[in-house]
């Protein structure tokens, strides 16, 4: 079966390397570029100035394009207007304004986390007393009160 295999594939290597061959030679005889060039070279030696000249020529017509195209670039892009800049201006101002509110919003939020951290020593230190007065049991209404309003503040703020 290898054997078989291997003389097939001998075989195919073979028809497609001369028909890469036929396409390689056709290609070369439709664009002729080794006849080209050698014609080419023989007319530069005959006329050596024109070929100066041709060569001159072609390349300050390059060097124009560029220089144009960078002139255009240039004219477009100019300098910025006014009302660019008062794009910019507003986007710089709406997002100093975005960050000022969080920084307050976070202070805010700092404040009520204290005071709810305190509210529960408090009620805390109240729940710990073993002879409570009538005036520790309000107190300790109270604070629960208070307690629940910022857990629930707290919980708003973080959703």
């Amino acid at each position: 079966m290898k054997k078989y295999f291997r003389e097939k594939m001998a075989g195919l290597n073979t028809k497609m390397e001369a028909a890469g061959a036929r396409l390689k030679s056709k290609a070369e005889d439709r664009l002729r570029f080794k006849a080209r060039a050698r014609l080419i070279n023989r007319w530069g030696r005959k006329h050596p100035k024109t070929v100066v000249i041709v060569f001159f020529s072609t390349m300050f017509v390059c060097f124009g394009i560029v220089l144009g195209c960078n002139a255009r670039y240039k004219s477009q892009k100019g300098i910025p207007m006014a009302s660019d800049l008062a794009i910019f201006k507003n986007t710089f101002e709406s997002s100093a304004r975005v960050r000022a509110m969080e920084v307050s919003t976070r202070a805010a939020y700092e404040d009520v986390l204290d005071k709810a951290i305190s509210c529960g020593q408090e009620l805390d230190s109240l729940l710990n007393i073993k002879d409570k007065s009538k005036a520790d049991s309000l107190r300790m209404l109270v604070l629960s009160e208070q307690f629940q309003i910022y857990k629930k503040a707290l919980s708003n703020e973080e959703d």
